[in-house]
């Protein structure tokens, strides 16, 4: 625990809490500046990237109920995080941040919207719970804690994107 006295104070006093991500972040930026690079990925980030079936994300999301033009976006949503996915691969906080991120998307779609699914809920209360439930809590997490992220710079698109390639890989269900 640390401590501050404050004898006679004139100003403004800011402190600043470093958190996890917020430590992550800044610790990826300096792992850029500095090109301190990896030749392998780490074990919770591979446990996204393995396939438990053989089945494809459209495929899913089509059972889910998902219209062409929804799997279109979704396959453009993807593809667009993977793009930042590969540019950033080599870096060992990079891939922290995505396998919490991971983590944190899986977790709130299987505590808030599985359910829902399970009820046979409409596909639009499924999506706009989605949206407050799932996506914007980290979005807002990766805003307020990420405020100094200068190369990642998720967006909902992105968070989206990671949304459906762990659909893709099995770890997500929509039916």
């Amino acid at each position: 625990m640390k401590q501050l006295n404050i004898n006679k104070n004139f100003g403004e006093i800011y402190l600043e809490k470093t958190t996890r991500f917020s430590s992550r972040f800044k610790r990826l930026n300096e792992e850029i500046e500095k090109d301190q690079k990896i030749d392998e990925v780490i074990d919770k980030l591979q446990t996204y990237n393995k396939s438990a079936d053989l089945r494809s994300m459209p495929e899913k999301l089509e059972d889910g109920g998902f219209s062409k033009e929804e799997i279109y976006q979704a396959k453009l949503r993807k593809q667009q995080y993977w793009m930042s996915f590969e540019k950033h691969k080599f870096y060992k906080t990079a891939q922290i941040i995505d396998s919490e991120i991971f983590a944190l998307l899986k977790f709130n779609f299987d505590t808030y919207i599985y359910p829902l699914i399970l009820q046979n809920e409409p596909k639009n209360k499924i999506l706009l719970e989605l949206n407050s439930k799932v996506i914007l809590p980290i979005l807002t997490l990766l805003n307020k804690e990420g405020e100094e992220d200068t190369y990642l710079n998720y967006s909902v698109d992105d968070l989206l994107g990671m949304l459906y390639f762990i659909t893709g890989k099995c770890h997500i269900n929509w039916k």
